[in-house]
């Protein structure tokens, strides 16, 4: 008895598409969906529209800081209206809490919940204003403006205000084909013990001798404080401690940037249009692998600075004045030191690729300036090699994320200090 044939293909069937595979088997085909080719690397943000919710969410690919997923924390009526899949528990397909056990448990609709990343939780996103309509202190990228939007319009200096020259609630026509321009952040953040400093200045016995006194100690984070994910906009923490305000305390928190959701418009839109599905989402990544956290350790040594100022050499019409001046200056140099103990001693904390980094691609041409045809020459080697180098150069600027191996958190070298 002879095998059976495969069964072929007939000039009326359809070939399989880019997402499905055709399997031809002994008694038929059989066609599959395939995975998507990118890659789905940690903290891959992506961004959907839901018609239902008449809103947009994103859900963010799990990665891992210290071997541990972050949560996202929101109230469990925002999390029911963004009808997460975390409802129904994956080993028994029962919705989470639905035993008799938990009936003594009633938590209200306000009631906070954690969800980790690997639950995929939908992260309903607020976004901001940039471009034409926007805050100029937020930047556009080059991305978008070779797409069609455009920066915030010159604002009339006050100068020009004041004297007539200009309306301040005049707005220039917006340029031809605009698209608008939307933006929300999504951040790690890690609680961590924080650094205190109190500063006491009291005068001493004798003319113009003070003495000053710096008491260093710790802050705890809130016992409700976790690692998780938070969406809005992202500011870093860029203001140096103050020592003039007696108590200061630094955040007892680090933060990192995971990505940026981009919203854009169609053209000519008009200004205020809702947030619907007819625009287009991108998405730029800050981090693409799993990462490792630590402070530094705490190593403080107690410094003995003299701000004693003698100013008995000064007698006579005025010597309050000078013992006055001298005092004021004593008292500025030492807080100058006491700045530098607060921030050589800080416990701000530092992420870092756990392969140590190492590996920068970071697009240059996407955030700079827009692809220009090159200048050829008589050469036809050097003229190949230009046009091969615009044309690799036009594809890094019509992309947000830099290519793989992406790029890496290096590990801070000061770390490695005894």
């Amino acid at each position: 008895m002879s095998a059976p044939s495969l069964p072929t293909l007939n000039p009326g069937h359809h070939a399989p598409g880019t997402t499905t595979r055709l399997t031809v088997g002994t008694y038929g085909h059989s066609v599959t969906a395939r995975p998507a080719n990118r890659t789905r690397h940690p903290w891959l943000t992506t961004a959907t529209y839901d018609p239902q919710l008449k809103q947009w969410t994103a859900t963010v690919e799990p990665g891992f800081v210290n071997a541990q997923a972050p949560v996202f924390r929101a109230t469990i009526k925002t999390q029911k209206a963004a009808d997460n899949p975390w409802g129904i528990n994956p080993l028994t397909g029962k919705k989470f809490f639905s035993d008799d056990v938990f009936n003594h448990l009633q938590p209200g609709p306000d009631e906070n919940v954690d969800v980790p990343l690997y639950l995929t939780p939908n992260i309903p996103l607020d976004f901001r204003n940039i471009g034409w309509d926007g805050d100029p202190k937020y930047p556009v990228p080059q991305f978008f403006l070779t797409l069609g939007a455009a920066k915030p319009p010159p604002r009339p200096s006050l100068n020009d205000v004041l004297s007539g020259k200009a309306d301040p609630n005049h707005t220039p026509p917006p340029p031809a084909n605009l698209r608008l321009l939307r933006a929300c952040d999504l951040w790690l953040h890690q609680p961590r013990l924080a650094l205190t400093s109190t500063i006491s200045l009291q005068p001493g016995a004798a003319l113009g001798i003070s003495n000053v006194t710096q008491t260093l100690g710790f802050a705890s984070p809130a016992p409700s404080d976790t690692l998780q994910l938070i969406e809005g906009t992202y500011v870093p923490d860029t203001q140096a401690p103050n020592p003039l305000d007696g108590d200061y305390t630094e955040p007892n928190f680090d933060q990192i940037l995971v990505s940026t959701v981009y919203l854009l418009s169609p053209p000519n839109f008009p200004v205020g249009s809702p947030l619907d599905g007819q625009w287009t989402p991108y998405v730029r990544h800050n981090l693409f692998w799993n990462l490792s956290w630590a402070q530094p350790t705490f190593r403080f040594q107690p410094q003995q600075a003299d701000t004693g100022i003698e100013a008995l050499g000064f007698l006579g019409l005025g010597t309050a004045a000078l013992a006055f001046n001298f005092l004021s200056a004593g008292i500025n140099d030492t807080l100058s030191q006491a700045l530098n103990i607060l921030n050589a001693n800080s416990l701000a904390g530092a992420f870092w690729t756990c392969t140590g980094g190492g590996h920068d691609s970071t697009v240059t041409l996407a955030t700079t300036t827009p692809v220009t045809a090159p200048q050829l020459g008589p050469n036809i080697y050097t003229n190949l090699a230009k046009t091969l180098a615009a044309q690799r150069a036009k594809q890094l600027s019509v992309q947000l994320d830099p290519p793989f191996p992406y790029t890496a958190q290096g590990f801070p070298a000061s770390y490695l200090a005894s």
